[in-house]
């Protein structure tokens, strides 16, 4: 409803109005102050569906308005006429048709006067929006489904301008990369990059945009993503060009590989064990043997020759080398036995804690301190011997990983149906880029040892139906977390 008050008359030339009228491709309306319909146009009576003999002197509100609506634009017009109301710039209701069909109509209206100023009723232009409202509503909802598809995906989907500029950026996005989308949109994507992706990713938009030669676009590939905290994860990218009338999009689809390469890597790891079990079970026995009769032997020698403190010195350093190589066959025969725990029921914190006991008395604990917190008395059904190697293994690196010093924290909780008992030292961490290989046999970062400790750790947790990670921040330490089923 429009205009200020404006004195309107219908006194003069109404032939020539209602030709004016009629051409104008919106209702025009005028009631009087009674309600009754005074004029209506051509376009009026399209609308409705009658002629207009059937309009003209009609009750608007009784005849033309549906139940539902009424009463509230009777009390607008009330107020209106009556001088409460300024007359309203815009306003919907819907008209009730011939065929009993509703019509939404927009207004605009302004009241007409008599020549001493006395309000004899309203004037409206209306515009049928029926089809574009629903046109919008459909749009809205589409685009709420759209929406909820994007939020909903168990996909990364980022949007990118020409530029590279981040548009869009949807919760599976935020899950993979832990940044929040507020955080990333309006910046450039390589910031999702690790070296030398980042670098030269600008360059690759600039090339493609003047060559259309294509390397990732509409093709797909395996490519390395970096989160927030500096880590990096394996992602298949599919890249689409799309075109928005005069724009261009980049709609990129993020699938996080870390749990396929994982499954791939547990895959490869498993056969490896197998051939390696095959072969250490005869290999093993036939080396460990010989290798006791060399020490023997070199044990003899020494004991003869004591007095000479040369030779005395090599004979130690091969007797060293003869034990390291035993320990070596010794863990190949660990990893090639079948792991079928003698479980009984124990109190896990008690026997973390003779372990660390016995530990504090070794000359490699010398300048550690032990922390003990969380549950009490957490109990497991386990293997106690099976469990006690797993937790030297885990201690002994955290001692390792100090050399000057440090602590060692063993943390004891409960989740759901399992217990968690959890080392965690002081140390310099280990490095983003060898984490993911650590349960892998024969890898190391030590400078002795045949790397099968963790993995032999890993095999024993997993015949007792548990499950052990190691999480590590370079410098700031690492944590070992084992789950075992709660007794």
């Amino acid at each position: 409803m429009t205009g200020a008050k404006s004195r309107q008359s219908l006194e003069s030339g109404p032939d020539l109005a209602q030709a004016y009228l009629d051409v104008a491709e919106v209702m025009i309306l005028v009631l009087n102050v009674d309600q009754t319909v005074r004029l209506i146009n051509k376009k009026g009576c399209q609308v409705l569906g009658y002629p207009e003999e059937e309009i003209v002197g009609k009750n608007w509100f009784e005849s033309f308005l549906p139940e539902h609506v009424k009463g509230q634009v009777q009390e607008v017009f009330a107020q209106l006429v009556s001088g409460e109301m300024e007359p309203v710039k815009y306003y919907e209701n819907t008209v009730l048709t011939s065929s009993g069909d509703e019509r939404l109509i927009s207004w605009h209206n302004t009241l007409w006067y008599d020549k001493k100023g006395e309000v004899l009723g309203t004037m409206s232009s209306g515009s049928d929006v029926t089809e574009r409202r629903k046109n919008e509503v459909a749009l809205q909802r589409s685009e709420a489904e759209l929406r909820a598809i994007v939020d909903n995906a168990v996909d990364g989907i980022i949007t990118i301008d020409p530029s590279g500029t981040i548009q869009s950026f949807n919760p599976a996005a935020v899950e993979i990369f832990g940044y929040s989308s507020d955080e990333v949109i309006g910046k450039n994507v390589k910031l999702l990059m690790p070296e030398p992706d980042r670098s030269q990713h600008d360059e690759y938009i600039s090339n493609y945009q003047k060559t259309r030669q294509r390397k990732i676009i509409g093709i797909g590939r395996e490519v390395l993503g970096q989160r927030k905290d500096g880590s990096t994860l394996p992602l298949h990218l599919a890249v689409s060009e799309i075109r928005l009338e005069d724009r261009v999009m980049f709609t990129a689809l993020v699938h996080d590989l870390t749990g396929f390469k994982r499954m791939q890597e547990e895959v490869l790891q498993a056969r490896n064990l197998a051939a390696i079990g095959e072969m250490a079970a005869s290999v093993a026995h036939e080396i460990k043997n010989p290798l006791a009769g060399i020490s023997g032997a070199i044990h003899v020698l020494r004991d003869n020759l004591a007095a000479d403190e040369s030779i005395c010195g090599v004979l130690d350093e091969i007797l060293l080398q003869v034990e390291r190589l035993d320990n070596s066959v010794r863990d190949l025969l660990l990893l090639s036995k079948p792991w079928n725990p003698e479980k009984q029921i124990c109190d896990v914190r008690a026997l973390v804690e003779d372990i660390v006991s016995s530990a504090g008395r070794q000359e490699a604990f010398g300048q550690v301190k032990f922390l003990f917190s969380g549950e009490s008395k957490p109990e497991v059904a386990l293997d106690p011997v099976m469990f006690e190697q797993v937790l030297w293994n885990l201690l002994h690196n955290a001692a390792q990983a100090m050399p000057e010093g440090g602590q060692i924290e063993c943390l004891f909780g409960r989740e759901e149906d399992s217990v968690i008992i959890m080392v965690a030292d002081s140390g310099d961490g280990i490095p983003f880029s060898v984490q993911d290989r650590l349960f892998r046999p024969f890898f190391t970062t030590k400078t002795q040892g045949t790397g099968l400790g963790l993995t032999i750790c890993k095999n024993i947790i997993e015949a007792h139906n548990g499950s052990i990670t190691i999480s590590s921040q370079p410098g700031k330490g690492t944590e070992a977390v084992l789950r075992l089923p709660r007794s």
